[in-house]
């Protein structure tokens, strides 16, 4: 009996396309159908034309009706994007992780279906024997994609990804037949409840819905464990090429029940060290640690390098040109030209995040024309903010320093939760740990779960014109397992005075010569220097 999914909240799609391939190209590995069928690689200029959007604005609007004016606004403000240096970087990411392992998963190549086979009982071994990852190498080049919320992630990946078909009709190549369907990428978010099944439900019931496909229907029932669905998801990556996979809100598997978040991120390992599929993964600061907690994680997380993105400098060229960009949308009735105090007074008021700054012009705006005032002024985008980002005022006051430590440790979201862990051989006071704790802890880490699969079937697969199907054999209860003994982290000695401001515990780091350990700079936390 098939069990009854919920669809994911969100399900990108993207467009549809034959395959038309471009001209040989000057990089040899990558004539093959699957690449050539892809749009060519942007020069940084074709980047900037492809992701901006600028919405026509008439200044003879400012004209209009107040109550029109007040939607043109939104209309303005919700479809212009500004390019940014950051932006290029990511698409030029991955543009290099879509291609990059595709040549190594070659389906016009003789084979591929049986390859794809053998792979797919590798990774059902991995699983049930609950092997820990072996480093080993792999041409899957994904990375993780980590940052505040409002930055504009997932907008920027959506507006990148619309540069791509998400799906390609091959009928022949070369003169010969090539009836393929090609998944060029899927962008999906990790489940609320952080869990392995639920992600691999999602993706399967994601990838029904974009092709027409039936895998939930021939797959799923309701007892269907995580350990049964990720062969399926493996097969359906090899059946359709997938180019890359994009996992956002990866701090959510920190929600997952214990030894839940290890397990996922050990499978989708295992999914990109077998089948080779590139994974991106994305997320808030909360989920630096679930990410850099295992080596092996570490690394498939750095393929193309660490990609933090942290909140926009005032003292930037981007911050200046980002501002004078989205300035000329202005409907009040009369014209304000952008001044370096009217600049330093919204960047302290959203401290350097995009999506406040987008929304403080336009609540200014809306103020301006509602009160009769047409005009925005300083004191009016104080008076916006005040009243408007009331629900974040606790977060911009910690981006500000105006902060204790104690506060801190609940805006995971803003900062690394680790932050306050500095590596001393004395503690600043008792709820620093001590270096030895932090090794500890740390070790604890590392230990693998040690949970039995029960018995089940292995799926029928299905691989197009050269499938090969296996009869349904049954795994023993009774398998080997991996095991690890926990390290005893001990406890923090007696509880201390009033904690310090994370300026003092700053300045007590400077004086023992210690960096604090994040992706963030000194100046984000709201301090000249360390």
């Amino acid at each position: 009996m098939e069990e009854s999914i919920q669809p994911p909240m969100i399900i990108r799609r993207g467009r549809w396309e034959m395959a038309h391939y471009q001209d040989l190209l000057d990089i040899p590995m990558y004539n093959i159908p699957t690449i050539r069928a892809l749009p060519r690689i942007f020069s940084r200029e074709d980047t900037i034309t492809a992701l901006a959007k600028m919405p026509a604005y008439n200044p003879k609007n400012r004209s209009a009706r107040a109550e029109d004016r007040l939607h043109m606004i939104q209309a303005d403000m919700l479809e212009w994007f500004e390019p940014l240096p950051i932006h290029i970087d990511l698409e030029q990411r991955l543009s290099r992780v879509i291609r990059g392992s595709l040549p190594y998963r070659n389906p016009f190549k003789p084979g591929y279906y049986g390859e794809a086979n053998s792979k797919i009982d590798e990774l059902e071994t991995l699983i049930r024997m609950r092997t820990p990852t072996v480093e080993q190498r792999t041409t899957a080049l994904g990375f993780a994609m980590i940052g505040m919320s409002g930055m504009g992630k997932t907008t920027t990946l959506e507006r990148i990804f619309a540069t791509y078909p998400q799906v390609i009709l091959h009928r022949e190549y070369e003169r010969h037949p090539f009836p393929f369907q090609q998944l060029v990428w899927v962008h999906m978010d990790c489940p609320p409840d952080g869990s392995l099944r639920a992600l691999c439900l999602n993706f399967i019931t994601t990838v029904d819905d974009i092709l027409g496909t039936t895998y939930r229907k021939t797959h799923v029932r309701r007892m269907t464990t995580a350990d049964m669905l990720m062969p399926v998801m493996a097969m359906i990556v090899s059946n359709h090429n997938l180019g890359v996979l994009v996992v956002e809100e990866v701090q959510n598997a920190n929600a997952a029940t214990s030894g839940g978040s290890e397990a996922l991120l050990n499978a989708l390992v295992h999914l990109v060290n077998t089948i080779g599929v590139p994974i991106i993964y994305g997320g808030t600061f909360a989920s630096w640690p679930l990410l850099t907690r295992q080596f092996r994680q570490i690394r498939r997380g750095s393929g193309q390098g660490d990609f933090i993105w942290e909140r926009m400098d005032r003292n930037t060229e981007d911050w200046a040109n980002l501002i004078e960009s989205m300035w000329q949308f202005q409907y009040t009735r009369h014209n304000t030209p952008i001044t370096s105090e009217l600049m330093d007074v919204l960047f302290d008021e959203c401290q350097g995040i995009t999506d406040f700054a987008i929304k403080v012009f336009m609540l200014a705006q809306w103020r301006a024309i509602t009160t009769g005032r047409e005009r925005i002024t300083s004191a009016l985008i104080r008076s916006v903010a005040h009243d408007s980002l009331r629900s974040s005022r606790h977060v911009l006051d910690a981006l500000r320093g105006n902060v204790t430590l104690e506060d801190l440790t609940k805006l995971g979201d803003v900062y690394p939760p680790d932050m306050s862990l500095f590596n001393t051989e004395k503690p600043v006071n008792a709820s620093v740990p001590t270096e030895s704790t932090i090794a500890s802890t740390t070790g604890s880490d590392h230990a693998e779960q040690t949970l039995a699969t029960p018995g089940r079937s292995k799926p029928k697969r299905s691989h197009g014109n050269d499938s090969l199907s296996n009869d349904s054999t049954v795994v023993p209860d009774e398998v080997p397992v991996a095991t690890a003994e926990r390290v005893n982290t001990g406890t923090d000695s007696d509880s201390s005075p009033a904690e310090p401001t994370l300026r003092q515990l700053a300045q007590e780091c400077e004086k023992a010569g210690i960096s604090l350990h994040t992706g963030l700079q000194a100046q984000d936390l709201g301090f000249a220097s360390l």
